[in-house]
C-alpha cells in the first residue's frame, strides 16, 4: 500500500510540475515570483505532499495517521477540481461576452450605413421626380448606394457565422440570414435603377430588424451584468446559450409583426400600380418567411423539452 501511494504521489507531482511550467509559459518564460499558478496547481502540490506523508506513515505502521493524510489528499484534490471547473467556466463566460461584443459591434456598423444609404436611396427618387430622369452624378452615386448594401450585406454574413459557430441560438441566425437576403434584394432592385417604394420599404425593414437586434443585446448584457440568471436556452449541456429563449421568443414576435406589417403595405402599393413581377417576388417571399417563423418555433419547443 504504501508503494502504491508513492506511485499516486508521483503523478500528483508529475502533473503539478506540468501546471507549474504552464503558468511560468504564460509569464512569458519568467521563473520565480511574478506568475499567478494556474488554477489547482497549489492545491496538487498540498496534495502531493499528503500522498507522501501519507505512504511514510503506512511504511512506518501508523494507520490511523495515514488515513488522515490520505482524506486530506483526497480533499485537496477535489478543492484543485472544483478551481480549474471554475475558472473554466470563467472561460466560457468571458468568451460569450466577447461573442455578443462582436456581434453588437457588427449589426452596429451595419445600422449605421444602411441608415446613409436609405437616405441616399429616397433623395435619388425625390431627384428622379423631380427631374423626371436622374443625371450621370445621381446615376453614380445610385451605383455607389447599390453596392453598400452588398458590402453591408457581407456583415451579416460575418455575423450570421458568429451565430452558427456558437451554435446555441435558433431564431438569430434565422433573423440574419433574412437579414442578409434583403440587403442582398435591396442592392439588386437598386442596381435595376429602381429607387421607388418597393426597396424604400425594405431598408426600413433592414433598419428595424437592426434595432431590434441591437435592443436584444442590449437586454441579455443587462441581464448578464446584473447577474440575472441563465434564463432557458440551455439544450442540454452545461454552457451558458449565447442568447436566451425569451429574447429569441421576442424577436419571433417582432419578425411576426413586421411580415404582417410589410404584408399590408405591398397590399396597398399593389392597389396604386399592377402586380408587377418585383411585388410578387415580395408576396412569395413573405409567404416563405411565414413557414420559417411556425418551423423555429417547433424547434424551439423541441429544444426546450415542449
Amino acid at each position: 500500500m504504501a508503494e502504491e501511494q508513492r506511485r499516486t504521489r508521483d503523478k500528483a507531482m508529475e502533473l503539478a510540475k506540468k501546471m507549474k511550467e504552464e503558468a511560468k509559459k504564460k509569464a512569458g518564460g519568467q521563473d520565480g515570483g511574478g506568475q499567478a499558478p494556474t488554477p489547482g496547481q497549489s492545491k496538487t502540490e498540498q496534495a502531493a505532499q499528503s500522498m507522501q506523508d501519507a505512504a511514510d506513515n503506512l511504511e512506518e505502521g501508523d494507520l490511523q495517521q495515514a488515513e488522515r493524510q490520505q482524506q486530506q489528499a483526497e480533499e485537496q484534490i477535489a478543492q484543485a477540481i472544483e478551481e480549474i471547473e471554475e475558472r473554466l467556466n470563467q472561460l466560457r463566460e468571458e468568451t460569450r461576452e466577447e461573442k455578443l461584443a462582436r456581434l453588437e459591434s457588427r449589426f452596429r456598423e451595419m445600422l449605421d450605413r444602411q441608415k446613409i444609404a436609405s437616405i441616399l436611396t429616397v433623395e435619388l427618387e425625390d431627384k428622379r421626380h423631380s427631374q423626371k430622369e436622374l443625371r450621370r452624378r445621381d446615376q453614380l452615386l445610385l451605383i455607389r448606394t447599390s453596392t453598400e448594401e452588398f458590402e453591408i450585406s457581407e456583415l451579416g454574413r460575418q455575423a450570421y457565422d458568429l451565430l452558427l459557430e456558437d451554435g446555441t441560438s435558433i431564431v438569430f441566425p434565422e433573423i440574419v440570414q433574412v437579414l442578409q437576403e434583403d440587403l442582398e434584394r435591396i442592392g439588386k432592385l437598386l442596381q435595376d435603377d429602381r429607387t421607388d417604394q418597393l426597396p424604400q420599404l425594405l431598408q426600413r425593414d433592414v433598419e428595424a430588424t437592426l434595432l431590434e437586434l441591437l435592443d436584444a443585446l442590449k437586454e441579455i448584457k443587462k441581464k448578464s451584468d446584473g447577474g440575472g440568471g441563465g434564463g432557458g436556452g440551455g439544450g442540454g449541456g452545461g454552457d451558458k446559450p449565447l442568447l436566451r429563449s425569451s429574447a429569441e421568443l421576442k424577436m419571433l414576435k417582432a419578425r411576426q409583426t413586421r411580415i404582417n406589417r410589410i404584408t399590408k403595405r405591398l397590399e396597398e402599393m399593389q392597389e396604386d400600380r399592377p402586380l408587377d413581377e418585383e411585388l410578387q417576388k415580395e408576396f412569395d417571399r413573405g409567404a416563405s418567411q411565414q413557414q420559417d417563423l411556425r418551423d423555429m418555433i417547433e424547434r424551439i419547443k423541441e429544444k426546450e423539452g415542449g
